[in-house]
């Protein structure tokens, strides 16, 4: 019996998704999250490859599969900032044979937390922090903000690309952490303007890309994307809200109306877009995973699967060889593929956003001449290869 214990910092993607595999080890699982509920809003993800595998083992796939059918739309259609249409991309043809969920980043942890709440060896515990980390040989001092301490086997920094973890267990790693791709991006959901919304619609232009797509029947989407060279922190929300609307002041209506029915109260997600790059991600015994140790972006389009299963591999390092050889195992599998996505990310950003009316009207043409399903190969092909889905079945 494993009387084992582990405190993940952080109740997103990678949080839940370690403490589910961790208790299925019999691992005793104390999950601090520093809001007082489960983060709301966010953009739209597709899980595929050894996300979608990682969905499958976690007998997650039927579930979220309801959640699918509010993100169907059938064409991706591109129009430039005055509304004139450049292309059309039959979403279908486009991911082919691939198998892939799409739903919200919000849906996928709800369903995460149900699936982990419902562990008797789970304890979430909102509205708490970590002040501390004491990190010792054998085991580990949690100080919490409630003035308790736990003392833990192992510590999971899931706490995101800001992550406080990974700030206090490599202090001097972490100001040179940041590889910024000088974008910045927000993302929400409003029941405004969901009536003219009913295809992915895209307006780009030079430094500047607006996604827009239906939720259900009564509700729509927005992710904003733009470059940006300053690297500034991201403030209140009136003034992240300020700064949208000052950005895309001159854009389309749809756009404008858009951002005009975004309240106060809508959750709204707004970050730079930047990746991690740590040369190793754990330190005694302590561990980062997601974004606190790897962020991918949204670019990459692997970033919550990847989360997924890197929980999942991490489960099965520890279980197989112990903590310290496990951390070392679990990196050594991961690392390459993250390096490889990340490399990808820096990619298409140039694409999805080019940043001159020369690139720009490049990109249109060859998209608008290309068959859809030689688009799909060139951007799926990472994922068919990826060898990260032999690894999930081969460990079964």
């Amino acid at each position: 019996m494993n009387n084992q214990t582990v405190v993940i910092i952080g109740a997103g993607v990678a949080g839940l998704s370690s403490a589910w595999w961790l208790s299925e080890s019999g691992w005793n699982v104390v999950v601090i999250e520093k809001a007082t509920d489960l983060r709301a809003g966010g953009y739209m993800l597709g899980l595929s490859g050894p996300g979608y595998s990682a969905v499958e083992k976690m007998g997650l796939l039927e579930v979220l599969q309801k959640h699918q059918y509010r993100y169907h739309v059938e064409n991706n259609e591109y129009f430039n900032s005055k509304g004139k249409k450049i292309f059309s991309l039959n979403i279908k043809k486009i991911w082919g044979d691939i198998k892939i969920l799409m739903l919200s980043r919000t849906d996928l942890v709800n369903e995460l937390y149900t699936k982990t709440n419902q562990q008797k060896n789970i304890d979430i515990r909102f509205n708490c922090c970590v002040t501390h980390l004491e990190n010792n040989s054998e085991n580990i001092e949690v100080y919490l903000s409630d003035e308790t301490v736990i003392s833990a086997n192992l510590v999971i920094g899931a706490d995101g690309v800001n992550s406080q973890t990974r700030k206090e267990i490599f202090p001097l790693e972490e100001k040179n952490s940041r590889e910024y791709l000088n974008y910045k991006v927000a993302a929400f959901t409003t029941k405004e303007v969901s009536g003219e919304i009913k295809n992915f619609k895209s307006f780009a232009e030079p430094n500047r890309v607006v996604e827009l797509y239906p939720v259900g029947k009564d509700q729509s989407a927005g992710l904003y994307l733009w470059k940006d060279n300053h690297h500034s922190a991201i403030d209140t929300p009136q003034n992240t809200r300020e700064e949208l609307s000052n950005q895309f002041s001159n854009s389309h209506p749809l756009i404008k109306k858009k951002i005009v029915s975004l309240e106060e109260s809508t959750p709204l997600f707004f970050d730079n877009l930047v990746m991690i790059n740590l040369p190793k991600w754990s330190k005694g015994r302590v561990v980062l995973i997601g974004d606190s140790a790897h962020c991918l972006t949204l670019l990459s389009g692997q970033g919550a699967g990847i989360a997924m299963v890197s929980a999942y591999l991490l489960a099965q390092s520890i279980e197989r060889y112990g903590i310290d050889q496990g951390l070392t195992d679990h990196e050594e599998k991961l690392r390459p593929v993250i390096h490889r996505l990340q490399e990808r990310s820096r990619k298409l950003a140039t694409w999805f956003i080019p940043t001159s009316k020369w690139s720009f009207n490049l990109r249109n043409m060859i998209v608008r001449y290309m068959p859809n399903a030689l688009i799909g190969w060139f951007f799926l092909r990472a994922i068919r290869s990826d060898i990260l889905a032999a690894s999930l079945n081969e460990e079964n």
